[in-house]
């Protein structure tokens, strides 16, 4: 996907996290295979974030459960700090940068390599 594209792609997925932020929710399960593109021919660079399974309150942070795709996973997560919506901007941080260099931002095959990574 040419960059041009990319940037249309990634500032749609950009827009949700202000309105969940304002009522309050992080989706926390942002992730390439939850990016839907929504009609290849009449609108061949629409996307929508979905999945809102893992979606919890802002006030109920805490009760996330800790099954994050690895490499999407924020820092705070793994460290197991306090964690906000910021979380998803970790992720759809991740993804864009999937998207642009075409593999993973932080390679690892444990939890333990790729946190050396990306530190």
């Amino acid at each position: 996907m040419p960059l041009q594209d990319i940037r249309i792609v990634i500032q749609q997925l950009a827009t949700p996290f202000d309105a969940l932020k304002k009522v309050g929710v992080i989706h926390t399960d942002v992730k390439t295979n939850n990016i839907m593109y929504v009609d290849q021919t009449i609108k061949p660079l629409q996307v929508k974030l979905i999945d809102f399974d893992m979606s919890v309150f802002t006030k109920d942070a805490k009760s996330i459960r800790d099954n994050q795709v690895l490499r999407y996973k924020a820092p705070e997560l793994i460290f197991g700090l306090s964690y906000s919506e910021a979380l998803d901007i970790w992720s759809l941080g991740c993804v864009m940068s999937e998207m642009v260099f075409k593999c993973k931002l932080f390679p690892g095959a444990g939890e333990d390599e790729v946190v050396s990574n990306s530190v």
